[in-house]
């Protein structure tokens, strides 16, 4: 029963489920073994955030780098249109 409480507690709050376990199975090494594997999907969890974050990251870059490359496009469309217009 300690194990289960510890799982469902390393869900909520990394670390309170290993106390939680302890407390309710009283430190058996079947609620440790729980409590472990609660960090190790903890830790994977954490991980796959933080490869999500990079991509999401990258791709913020990538769309002001294209924002700003049409901004400059723009910017020398007008300008030559008005030489064009000043010529006329």
């Amino acid at each position: 029963m300690g194990g289960v409480a510890g799982m469902a507690g390393n869900a909520f709050a990394p670390g309170l489920g290993g106390a939680l376990g302890n407390m309710i199975g009283g430190g058996s090494a079947f609620a440790s073994d729980l409590s472990a594997s609660g960090f190790a999907a903890n830790a994977a969890n954490f991980a796959a955030a933080n490869a999500l974050q990079a991509v999401a990251t990258q791709a913020n870059q990538d769309q002001e780098m294209t924002e700003l490359a049409s901004t400059i496009a723009k910017s020398k469309h007008s300008t030559f249109m008005a030489i064009i217009q000043n010529i006329s």
